[in-house]
């Protein structure tokens, strides 16, 4: 039986696989024994709850948990089969048999994948059913370095009468958290038990509204247990507010983990009209269903298998599609030449569009073409990249499908976030992920703060959890 305490550097030595990370390729080899050789062996894990090493936390999310999986469809298929994007005790077929979840199987020559609709209600209930701390619709604008002195001289008014205006609505939601221990940190964002957050809200909040929202509800009962003279044990200041409230916050952490995913911040064109309401930046299944066979065509920009997500759902409406693209479609075919024609039938058939070994009326690439306008009256401009010949379509919707990247703005200027293969540029998924110790995962040049996901280039579900095993092995170590 594996431990967290144990030395995760000596256990991941030599494994190699699809993950960078060599303690997130420990945790994948012992959970989904062989899979990458294509066997289905059960997990070599098994999960034991010792509540005297819980660690107190919560996590803020922007969305509802599960982030982007929320808003897919169940006729979009999932790229990895079912079983590797589970997590830990409860199993997705388990939930669907528990919940009835009428999700879309996929056929025998799909393998294991499902439909990304019920992963992500897998997902949202999952957090309910293992009673995590998760606090949905909460948007941290700013994270930086936490200076009590500074902080206790600043502050507009004093947090007694707060306290006394909080107490009685909050506190009973307060004797179902764990118990204070000396080592509280924050996942995501902020601590979770009652002595580990200090909140003051914005001084529109009144009484009967300063509790409606969880978030609130967790800086509340924080401040009625807190003392302020322990303020300068904490590390961090978050600030930030509530969404479906309006309400501002105020967080202390000792320890912040990012986990803020690479699909906050869409990438754009630049040119003008992209910000028209007919030109998204996600695939919109209301938006499609609007359309027929007798719409103009929808534009489509984009090499990528979102790109080609968005293509397959208009053809199967037999909606007309442009497809726009800036490299020669051989070397946009690559991508779809990976994947496994018996797994990923559909994705094939985007390769073949995409090469002209197959046609389809409603179809029509234009490779080595870019964008260079939209209009107020649906006109996109394109223009051949060698030539600059230019063409105009007259289109009913454009989906600009050119990837996202983390949107790490809330982040203090003066916290030095590199890239691990070019520190002086963006983070990127793919390209140039945030730089942490490969085991631990804490950010290079930065006390007390971790990052885990795509942030540092692990883009699958199967390799996150090991990189949280990985920052709860160092906190224990460390602290």
């Amino acid at each position: 039986m594996m431990s967290f305490l144990q030395d995760l550097c000596y256990l991941a030595e030599g494994l190699e696989g699809r993950s960078s990370n060599p303690v997130a390729l420990l945790f994948d080899f012992l959970n989904h024994p062989g899979a990458d050789v294509g066997d289905k062996l059960p997990s070599s894990l098994e999960w034991l709850f010792d509540p005297s090493r819980a660690r107190s936390h919560v996590v803020l999310g922007k969305q509802c948990p599960g982030g982007c999986w929320g808003e897919m469809e169940d006729s979009l298929l999932t790229l990895s089969h079912s079983h590797w994007l589970e997590l830990p005790i409860l199993s997705y077929q388990q939930w669907l048999k528990q919940c009835h979840e009428p999700a879309r199987q996929s056929n025998s020559h799909h393998g294991s994948r499902t439909g990304a609709g019920s992963v992500g209600r897998y997902y949202s209930s999952y957090v309910g059913e293992m009673g995590l701390n998760f606090v949905s619709n909460a948007t941290v604008t700013s994270l930086e370095h936490f200076d009590s002195k500074l902080e206790m001289t600043s502050s507009g008014r004093g947090d007694g009468d707060l306290k006394r205006k909080l107490d009685a609505a909050v506190m009973p939601q307060a004797k179902r958290l764990p118990e204070q221990n000396d080592s509280d940190e924050a996942v995501g964002s902020c601590p979770e038990s009652p002595s580990s957050v200090v909140s003051n809200f914005s001084d529109s909040s009144d009484d009967s509204g300063c509790c409606s929202c969880p978030c609130m509800q967790y800086s509340a009962m924080s401040l009625s247990n807190s003392n302020c003279n322990d303020r300068h044990q904490y590390n961090w200041m978050l600030r930030g507010w509530c969404t479906t409230s309006s309400k501002c916050f105020k967080i202390l952490a000792k320890t912040v983990v990012l986990a803020c995913g690479t699909n906050d911040r869409q990438n754009v064109l630049g040119v003008p009209g992209e910000n028209l309401s007919y030109v998204k930046n996600a695939i919109c299944f209301k938006e499609i269903t609007k359309l027929s066979s007798q719409s103009k065509p929808v534009v489509v920009v984009g090499s990528g298998l979102s790109a080609a997500d968005v293509i397959l759902a208009l053809l199967e409406r037999r909606i007309p599609v442009a497809h726009v693209f800036r490299k020669k479609a051989a070397e946009t075919a690559n991508l779809f030449a990976k994947l496994s024609a018996n797994t990923y039938p559909e994705y094939t058939h985007v390769f073949r569009l995409v090469t002209g070994k197959e046609t389809d009326s409603c179809y029509r690439s234009y490779p080595q073409h870019v964008v260079k306008s939209f209009d107020d009256n649906k006109k996109c401009e394109l223009e051949k990249i060698h030539n600059g010949r230019k063409e105009t379509l007259e289109c009913s919707l454009a989906f600009v499908m050119t990837g996202g990247l983390a949107d790490l703005s809330f982040v203090s200027p003066k916290i030095p976030l590199r890239g691990a293969n070019s520190p002086d540029h963006s983070i990127h998924p793919v390209n140039n992920p945030l730089a942490v110790d490969p085991y631990s995962f804490a950010v290079d040049g930065v006390d007390n703060m971790y990052a885990i996901g795509s942030l540092v280039g692990d883009n699958f579900v199967r390799f996150v959890m090991g990189s949280a095993l990985g920052v709860v092995n160092h906190l224990t170590k460390t602290s």
